[in-house]
């Protein structure tokens, strides 16, 4: 942020305040930002120097206060070391702040390329560097210094706002803008068109009036990102003005890391929001056309009915059969080619029924499904309309909490992130600690052939028996599994009943059907245990 070189240049003025104070104290707590505090006998001023990527900074915060933990000491070589002179190097951005025995080197270049260097004036060698620490530490301190065209040599061939951004009026694109703008000359003109000359005096008494104005100015780009300005400037939106330069570098720096924040939970938040609604949408619309299903169940109970109709139920007839309805029109009717008549009639019979649950569990589900979905827009709304930091973390857990995001945890492993239970025999237990994570366990973790674990009919956790051996179908213990049920048990709202149905079965038999809530599946086929809920033993558990 901090690499225009006249804000520098003014920056370097208001730094003259400090030549006599000490260091008395230098210190980090967080990455790339450092404080060095200086004393002048009876006040402490602490100097903050950033070098973050895109938001290099250097200024004065008189109300800094230390954090009470995770803070680092550093370079303790040069406290007590007493400053002597600020200048800049070499008309670049690089500001050098010379003390007695070290020089210390702001480098306040864009990007990724800002550096703060220490170096000894004994041997004039680099003993500290925030960046490329091994590249630069022990060399000599020698910087390479861009040379600036001089404006009146720049190539007549190029367009004047190049020349004025590129050579040694050192004018960032703001600048050069207003100061066309102002002379009412077009940013595209060559310069042989122009009196260049003129233009450079002209040039040389707006950077004059650059230093010399007393206020400073915040403003938005088109990007809608706060930059720092000495003068007014009238294509850009105004969103502060200031006595203080110190006070505006300061704010714009906090602004940009609180807006680097903002957009990393946004970007962690809202699209999982977004997608979410949009299925929601879709289960929704799918869920409210009863009257395709309810069409479906009929066709197929009149298909089952005109095949019981028939003489021959024992016949079989290929892969399909032209049959008479009972209004004598023609029905083609597809058929399993390994069962009879009288087995397809009972299969069309189930699918009759299957289609009329389908529906009735769609209108059970349907007022569920429009909760969760005003829930989401209603969170959508909120993340978009957070104006802190502050408010929208709460949000983030309030999500959290209720289910509606789980946030990745990319670093730890996935096994870590359940209740971990050694049974015995090479076989363990995990068990899901809240919605979200049984359906993380549940459909992420277990393989098609571990064993799934549910207290029947009660809230609770999803639970799974993995083998060490890895094999597939691998026979449970009925030991192993009374174990795990118990655990199960133990782990839901029956915790407290004397005994406790569980269900159990492979995890390919678990499915999680399309907009349920979060933790809910249905099983294709089960078994069920009877146990006493159990507390497991304290050395049965793996701690991670």
């Amino acid at each position: 942020m901090i690499r225009d070189f006249y804000t520098l240049i003014k920056l370097k003025n208001e730094f003259q305040k400090l030549i006599g104070m000490k260091i008395i104290e230098v210190y980090s707590q967080e990455k790339d930002v450092f404080i060095i505090s200086l004393f002048d006998g009876a006040s402490e001023y602490p100097l903050v120097l950033s070098v973050m990527p895109n938001n290099s900074s250097i200024y004065i915060n008189k109300n800094f206060a230390r954090a009470k933990s995770n803070v680092l000491d550093k370079f303790k070589d040069i406290l007590g070391d007493v400053l002597q002179k600020v200048e800049i190097v070499e008309n670049d951005r690089i500001l050098k702040f010379e003390f007695i025995n070290h020089n210390l080197y702001f480098c306040a270049f864009g990007g990724n390329n800002a550096n703060l260097f220490i170096s000894s004036k004994k041997t004039d060698k680099i003993k500290y560097a925030v960046k490329q620490a091994d590249r630069y530490v022990n060399e000599k301190v020698d910087f390479e210094i861009k040379e600036n065209i001089d404006f009146l040599e720049y190539d007549k061939q190029v367009a004047i706002f190049e020349a004025l951004t590129k050579s040694n009026l050192r004018l960032n694109r703001y600048y050069a803008d207003e100061f066309l703008s102002e002379i009412k000359i077009s940013t595209d003109e060559l310069l042989r068109n122009l009196d260049i000359k003129k233009i450079y005096t002209e040039a040389l008494n707006f950077t004059l009036d650059l230093v010399k104005h007393s206020n400073c100015y915040i403003f938005y780009n088109a990007d809608n990102q706060l930059f720092l300005s000495l003068i007014p400037l009238k294509k850009y939106e105004l969103y502060k003005e200031s006595t203080s330069l110190n006070e505006a570098i300061k704010n714009v720096y906090v602004a940009r890391i609180i807006e680097t924040k903002r957009a990393k939970i946004l970007k962690e938040v809202l699209p999982k929001l977004e997608r979410d609604e949009k299925k929601l949408i879709a289960t929704i619309r799918i869920s409210e056309n009863f009257d395709d299903v309810l069409e479906r169940a009929d066709k197929y109970r009149n298909y089952a009915e005109i095949l019981m109709a028939q003489t021959n139920l024992k016949s079989k007839s290929g892969d399909k059969i032209l049959l008479k309805n009972w209004v004598g029109e023609d029905v083609e009717i597809k058929l399993d080619p390994k069962n009879n008549l009288l087995e397809n009639a009972q299969n069309y019979f189930k699918k009759s029924r299957k289609a009329l649950e389908d529906a009735e569990m769609k209108q059970k589900r349907l007022p569920i499904l429009k909760e969760k979905l005003n829930e989401i827009q209603s969170a959508i709304y909120e993340v978009k309309n957070a104006k802190t930091i502050k408010e929208l973390e709460n949000i983030q857990k309030k999500l959290e909490s209720k289910s509606l995001i789980i946030m990745q945890d990319k670093e730890r492993p996935i096994e870590t992130k359940f209740r971990k239970f050694q049974l015995g025999e090479g076989y363990v237990l995990y068990v899901g600690k809240n919605a979200a994570n049984n359906d993380e366990l549940t459909m992420r973790f277990a393989k098609p052939y571990d064993i799934w674990l549910h207290a029947r009919g009660s809230s609770g956790s999803h639970c799974v028996i993995k083998s060490e051996s890895g094999k597939k179908d691998e026979k449970v213990p009925k030991t192993i599994l009374k174990a795990a049920a118990e655990i199960a048990a133990f782990y839901s709202g029956a915790k407290n009943a004397k005994y406790t149905p569980v269900c159990y079965t492979q995890k390919k038999y678990v499915h999680k059907p399309k907009g349920a809530n979060v933790g809910a599946v249905t099983l294709q086929r089960e078994d069920i245990i009877m146990v006493e809920p159990r507390q497991p033993a304290a050395e049965m558990e793996e701690k991670e």
